[in-house]
């Protein structure tokens, strides 16, 4: 995974009770209150890069300390301290894996190019740009995290980019493939496997949220790229690792009621949603996996009209 590193001091930040500080000389003159978590900070750090800040304490009664709340900060008090990192020269490192809430902070916090030149909006577009959409796993990651900041990803258009990067990527004929993915499959050795498998791109899409992974799947389809049974592989892997195994369904478990509920609803959004996606083509997809969809269906008490669907394509 790559990463880009910000910043060269080293880290002073320590937390006292609920108290996010950091070793200085200098009393701190901004308090900033984050859900459960305070932090005492100094204006001239962080006010010179922070447009909301700067705003913010304009309109403070009190110009010598100032006290203020951002409980609506996206990534919380993890994205707010990388920014306050970021503003006092501390190093950080910034990869798929922290992307969206530090861009997303930083797009809240307004710290663009027009409030200081080198600002943090400017440098995580320029890493996004040059190296998560160029890589395939980076750009998978990315996507991972979007379930947290579902309305911010959306707005920010992050999705619809990484979308495209593992789409574009996908479509390059298995032979052209020379980027590391994840492939796991029983009597597979990658060393003993000069090429490419046609189903590479499977196993890592399957980790992707069922709405994002309708999105790709969707779209690969229209291109008429790929033959219907690699689709049909693609839902199978996905159903593998999200549908639970009917041979446990009915086994007893130490989880509540409510519990069970919530699973069952996931469960049958997934299915419901792998249903809708198999290929009309004959033979898309094995018998055997359509039975397995039936039997889980049963027990997840899905639409009849899904039941009727696994019976018509099953038989």
């Amino acid at each position: 995974m790559k990463f880009m590193k910000l910043g060269t001091k080293s880290d002073s930040f320590y937390t006292k009770q609920s108290t996010r500080t950091l070793t200085s000389d200098i009393p701190s003159d901004i308090v900033i209150q984050i859900n459960e978590t305070t932090f005492l900070l100094h204006k001239d750090a962080l006010l010179p890069k922070c447009g909301l800040l700067q705003r913010l304490c304009d309109e403070s009664i009190d110009s010598e300390s100032v006290n203020m709340e951002l409980h609506d900060i996206p990534g919380g008090k993890e994205a707010f301290e990388i920014y306050s990192k970021f503003c006092y020269g501390i190093s950080i490192e910034i990869s798929a894996r922290n992307f969206i809430p530090s861009y997303s902070a930083s797009k809240f916090l307004i710290m663009n190019d027009f409030v200081a030149k080198g600002n943090f909006e400017g440098k995580l577009e320029v890493f996004f740009n040059s190296f998560i959409l160029e890589s395939w796993k980076d750009s998978i990651a990315t996507l991972w995290t979007t379930i947290t900041l579902p309305e911010w990803f959306e707005n920010l258009g992050i999705v619809r980019k990484c979308i495209d990067s593992i789409i574009e990527k996908i479509l390059v004929p298995s032979h052209e493939v020379n980027w590391s993915f994840t492939y796991s499959r029983p009597g597979y050795i990658k060393k003993q496997h000069h090429q490419v498998p046609k189903d590479w791109w499977t196993e890592d899409v399957s980790g992707l949220d069922i709405d994002i992974f309708r999105c790709l799947i969707m779209i690969i389809q229209s291109t008429y790229v790929h033959p219907p049974q690699l689709i049909g592989e693609a839902l199978h892997v996905y159903a593998c690792r999200w549908l639970p195994d009917i041979r446990k369904l009915n086994k007893s478990s130490d989880i509540s009621a409510s519990q069970i509920e919530e699973s069952k609803v996931k469960n049958r959004k997934i299915l419901e949603t792998i249903v809708s996606m198999i290929p009309i083509d004959k033979g898309s997809v094995l018998v055997g996996f359509l039975f397995r969809l039936l039997g889980i269906s049963i027990h997840l008490n899905v639409s009849s009209f899904v039941k009727t669907e696994l019976i018509r394509r099953a038989s």
